[in-house]
């Protein structure tokens, strides 16, 4: 893509990132005037890609629950192109 920047660079022998995949439909109350999702929409659509990335390993908020944890998202950080 050419836009994506190295914010966490792997180093030898560390193990692979972990990874998750989700799709969202585009709805059109989340597009502006020329047809592009509004970028303060964009936290939902991280959220989705979260709650995926949970339910594949284990992070789910049912978990969280059960072990009396809290994970607070306390930063986020959106590099618009």
């Amino acid at each position: 893509m050419g836009f994506v920047k190295d914010y966490f660079p792997s180093k030898a022998g560390e193990p692979e990132p972990l990874e998750a995949f989700c799709r969202r439909r585009v709805r059109f109350e989340e597009v502006d005037s020329v047809n592009m999702v509004w970028h303060g929409r964009f936290p939902s659509y991280l959220e989705d890609g979260r709650i995926a990335f949970g339910d594949r390993y284990g992070l789910t908020y049912q978990a969280f629950r059960e072990n009396m944890t809290v994970a607070p998202i306390v930063q986020m950080h959106i590099d618009y192109m």
